[in-house]
């Protein structure tokens, strides 16, 4: 039983990474990969865990675990052990596992915020908000209505639990 719930951990944490991961900006995601390696080396245990899973690192992309992400259409997106180690090969050229180790040949440090220089796409709904077109618009006050004729009028077969009999002697003396 504890080793199920260490694995759910394990893997719903790095499911929740990489889906961090790829929700971010493109210029944003390797100084966010960078901050994760620099925490997995400065002795996070269950960060380094997920880094240098072996399953995770040679998974099929074809698999629920190659992907752990939701948008399974998109064969661009890999699995956050994955992603790690494609950064360390492309920044320092040595794999996670080396970055991670205690002898690495290079310093571990996390790169800088990166400001992004030219122009962003605006979204739908950011658009609809400039033009005016998204917002609070008050909606006409419709009446009061009684929630047990509802209830009836909707056909709900327990609408007779929310009547009460002093509601029927009210109802009678209306009359």
């Amino acid at each position: 039983m504890e080793n199920a719930k260490r694995n759910r951990d394990h893997y719903s944490r790095a499911a929740s990474l990489c889906y961090d991961l790829n929700r971010l900006p493109a210029w944003k995601r390797a100084p966010f990969v960078s901050r994760l390696i620099a925490a997995a080396k400065d002795g996070d245990a269950k960060l380094r865990n997920i880094l240098t899973d072996p399953s995770l690192l040679t998974a099929d992309r074809s698999s629920g675990i190659g992907k752990l992400y939701p948008d399974s259409h998109d064969f661009d997106v890999l699995n956050i052990a994955k992603e790690a180690n494609d950064y360390c090969r492309k920044r320092w050229g040595i794999s996670i596992k080396t970055a991670l180790a205690a002898n690495c040949p290079v310093q571990i440090v996390a790169e800088p915020e990166a400001d992004f220089h030219g122009p962003i796409k605006e979204s739908h709904w950011q658009r609809l908000k400039r033009e005016g077109r998204l917002g609070f618009r008050p909606q006409p006050i419709t009446g009061n209505y009684d929630w047990r004729d509802l209830a009836r009028a909707m056909r709900d077969p327990g609408w007779g639990r929310y009547w009460h009999g002093d509601d029927a002697t009210a109802r009678v003396g209306d009359r």
